[in-house]
């Protein structure tokens, strides 16, 4: 099926036709404060683009529980604002415990970004100060979540069924709310609800509404081939009066937050 949320994972046990999954993502986030609120294509490239990838394996696939590691990426590679340097990208490692308790629900831990290589992430339990050099912070940060599941029979004539699923839990790191992160950086802290509620239409196409801490939104995801495991997946995020995160906030002010539009194309095998 495609993705059913952006940012919060879903807790199901990992396929094991899919130990290898890769991602990239080519965020809009405008974290230049004088970048204009309507870009055109050079504003995007010169001040706002940033990409990211990630790569999942999951070499323990037993019964219902699938145990697996990250490897992660922030710094974009690509656009004026590279910095070009892989001992600057933020690279950094995780792990993602999963177990589907029945064909329908899932429950999980997942700790993204534990442990920060080549360059030093932030503080932990602070903002960063005047001497801290810090490249890039994805933020330590640590999930708890559950998933279920209802299907819902074949709707138009479509040979798999529809599914809405529900994922909720708690997270801290980036997953916290805006207010914690900014007296205590992005890294652990104090947790906050995560979720996301989504609609598959059938194995194509499927819609989501998504709260992640400093981050909500509404996104779409799509699987264009049946048998080739390629999803490609977009969201809406930080629009006016969205009253979470500030990075893409004129002067930090939640009142003045500017839509972001993030995408990620996902290979798995």
């Amino acid at each position: 099926y495609p993705e059913v949320g952006f940012w919060v994972p879903t807790a199901f046990r990992q396929d094991v036709a899919r130990r290898f999954v890769l991602t990239y993502q080519l965020l809009g986030n405008p974290t230049n404060s004088g970048a204009p609120d309507a870009p055109n294509w050079n504003d995007f490239w010169n001040s706002y683009s940033d990409g990211q990838y990630q790569a999942e394996f999951t070499p323990l696939i037993m019964g219902p529980i699938s145990a697996g590691i990250t490897f992660s990426q922030q710094e974009s590679f690509v656009g004026n604002r590279s910095d070009g340097n892989y001992r600057d990208s933020g690279a950094s490692i995780g792990f993602q415990v999963k177990s589907s308790l029945s064909p329908t629900t899932g429950f999980a831990i997942v700790g993204q970004n534990q442990e920060q290589l080549l360059c030093g992430g932030g503080p932990n339990g602070r903002y960063p100060g005047a001497k801290d050099n810090i490249q890039a912070d994805l933020g330590r940060s640590y999930l708890f979540i559950a998933s279920q599941s209802v299907p819902l029979g074949n709707w138009f004539g479509a040979k798999t069924p529809a599914i809405a699923t529900l994922t909720a839990g708690a997270g801290n790191g980036r997953y916290k709310s805006i207010d914690d992160t900014r007296k205590n950086w992005v890294n652990y802290g104090n947790y906050g609800p995560i979720g996301t509620l989504s609609l598959a239409f059938n194995q194509r196409i499927s819609i989501f509404a998504e709260w992640a801490g400093q981050y909500n939104g509404i996104g779409a995801s799509f699987k264009p081939f049946e048998r080739i495991p390629v999803v490609g997946t977009v969201m809406l995020r930080d629009f006016q009066g969205a009253h979470q995160g500030i990075v893409n906030c004129q002067g930090g002010n939640p009142d003045n937050c500017r839509t972001t539009i993030d995408s990620r194309i996902t290979i798995s095998f």
